[in-house]
């Protein structure tokens, strides 16, 4: 995958310079999931133990959807698709991302007993 956090865009490969992409850096991504993403709940901050660590992520729609329907209002089109398919790609601490180190950083908490 190519992104480029400062123009906010991610692409399979690096993209037309054409239109305006430029700058963009390559990162290996791994696959977690191709799932169906059904609501369980609202997440509110009032949740115990609930962790919020700010992050950079970006998207793109992929080219599959279960179909629906396209509607005119006055000159505009506007499509209603069921199941659209979307890819996220998380890139970071958003504070990381912003000054340009992209990815997570590997920490390691190791704990040593004496005997």
């Amino acid at each position: 995958m190519y992104v480029n956090a400062e123009k906010h865009y991610v692409a399979e490969r690096n993209a037309d310079t054409s239109y305006g992409q430029t700058g963009s850096e390559q990162i290996g991504t791994l696959p977690l999931t191709d799932s169906d993403l059904t609501l369980s709940s609202r997440i509110t901050d009032e949740e115990l133990l609930r962790v919020s660590m700010p992050v950079t992520i970006l998207g793109r729609l992929r080219r599959i959807n279960k179909g629906g329907r396209g509607i005119k209002i006055g000159d505009r089109e506007v499509s209603y698709l069921r199941g659209q398919g979307i890819e996220l790609v998380n890139l970071g601490e958003a504070g990381r991302v912003k000054r340009g180190a992209i990815g997570q950083e590997n920490r390691c908490l190791c704990a040593s007993e004496s005997v």
